[in-house]
């Protein structure tokens, strides 16, 4: 196609059905894909997910990482996803439990695991339950205004 010298699509499917499930690639072209580039067939790779929703949670975050930088509710939401993810295969941590041997999911295990400070993840979960509550919160590029209109909204 003249004018278009890369396209890079990253695509997740699910093979838990005898249908398909595109877990990413439609976003970045929306409105039918690579047909509204009048194009029939395109080459891709298929990342087999096997009903594994994690993991396609995983491969569609990372595609967008590289994609376009996500502002800070976009990255505060994804994070809190993974979080609810892994507690409900892991099960809950108790609170207040640090023991390496203890059962389930906490939020040290979700930092640990994204590679981000507790603070940040407590932070992010808190700018998400905001835009949870008041959508239009989502709106703000950053977290820090999310967090200013969420506590004057629940004044």
């Amino acid at each position: 196609m003249k004018g278009c010298s890369i396209l890079v699509l990253v695509v997740g499917v699910s093979f838990n059905s005898a249908d398909l499930q595109v877990v990413n690639g439609l976003k970045i072209l929306p409105k039918g894909g690579i047909v509204a580039l009048g194009w029939q067939e395109a080459e891709c790779y298929v990342l087999p997910v096997n009903g594994d929703q994690l993991k396609a949670f995983r491969v569609a975050i990372d595609e967008n990482l590289k994609r376009k930088p996500l502002t800070d509710p976009e990255v505060a939401t994804a994070v809190k996803e993974y979080n609810e993810m892994k507690r409900k295969l892991e099960g809950d941590k108790p609170t207040g439990v640090h023991s390496v041997n203890a059962t389930g999911w906490g939020i040290r295990d979700t930092a640990r695991d994204l590679g981000i400070s507790i603070g940040a993840t407590h932070k992010a979960i808190k700018i998400a339950t905001a835009i949870e509550e008041y959508p239009d919160l989502a709106s703000y590029a950053k977290g820090a205004p999310v967090l200013k209109e969420y506590t004057r909204c629940k004044r």
